[in-house]
Parts: structure tokens; C-alpha cells; sequence
């Protein structure tokens, strides 16, 4: 609790983090709604599982070979801590 007392952009960091919070919360609040209406109603429900799953699949899926490739190219493991 001491090292809490004295730090002086406690304050500071709250804030940062506090808007941070409140701009990611209004981000995802609406692109549920705005990418549902990309699509027809007819084929909406499907379209979004395909283009969503796709997507975290293929940048998901290929996350850990490319930081594998990143660590083993550089010898640094910075590259761990990023994602």
C-alpha cells in the first residue's frame, strides 16, 4: 500500500483507464448492430457466423506460428508481451 501512496499518476492512470473503458464499451456496443445490418434478414444470422468465425480463425489461428516465427527471427520475446 505505501508504493500506492506514492505514486503520483495514480490519478492520472484511472482517468486514462476509465475512458479507455467507456470508448471500448460504446465501440462494441453498437458494431453488433451495425454489422447485422450489413446482411438481409434472410441470410444475416448465417453471413455474421461466417464472416466473424472466418476472421477469428484466420488472425487467431495463425497468432501463435507468427510470433513463434517473430521470437526465433529477432531472439527478443517483446513480441509475446504485445499480444
Amino acid at each position: 500500500m505505501d508504493t500506492i501512496k506514492h505514486c503520483y499518476y495514480l490519478g492520472t492512470l484511472v482517468l486514462v483507464e476509465g475512458i479507455l473503458g467507456l470508448l471500448i464499451g460504446a465501440f462494441f456496443g453498437v458494431i453488433t448492430a451495425v454489422l447485422t445490418e450489413l446482411f438481409p434478414a434472410e441470410i444475416r444470422s448465417t453471413c455474421l457466423a461466417i464472416s466473424y468465425n472466418g476472421a477469428v480463425m484466420l488472425f487467431g489461428g495463425f497468432a501463435p506460428f507468427i510470433i513463434t516465427a517473430l521470437i526465433e527471427q529477432s531472439k527478443n520475446q517483446w513480441f509475446l508481451h504485445i499480444i
